[in-house]
């Protein structure tokens, strides 16, 4: 049983639409980030590479431990979300993979993307 779950307001302005209770600044940057994704398809390749994304736009950013030095500090099994709302500076927030994906499933399951969704939950069966 997860200890989250996500939430859709289709009537609230679009950066409010997807929430997460109980409230989390990572799991709702995460949700941010991966609304600001132009393509929900690109959401599950990355995840199932563990290939991170991000835009310049708003600063919204998913990123992966990696060979990058630049990602060095983020642990074995974990992310490091990022939603900046236009501010570069902002510091990023390390949580589970397990619980990105299973906000990532969620998500698609909640923008009627059921194929996608079933594609996230096999990489928590792993």
């Amino acid at each position: 049983m997860n200890s989250f779950t996500v939430v859709h307001t289709p009537g609230n302005p679009p950066e409010f639409q997807f929430t997460v209770e109980p409230n989390s600044a990572g799991f709702k940057a995460a949700l941010d980030a991966m609304r600001h994704c132009q393509n929900q398809e690109d959401l599950v390749k990355f995840a199932q590479c563990q290939q991170g994304y991000g835009d310049s736009n708003g600063y919204f950013a998913v990123n992966y431990p990696a060979k990058d030095p630049d990602f060095a500090h983020i642990p074995a099994g974990c992310v490091e979300v990022i939603a900046g709302y236009g501010d570069p500076q902002v510091d990023g927030i390390i949580i589970q993979e397990r619980d990105y994906l299973e906000l990532l499933r969620q998500y698609l399951v909640l923008s009627e993307e059921p194929g996608m969704a079933s594609r996230v939950e096999s990489l928590l069966s792993k």
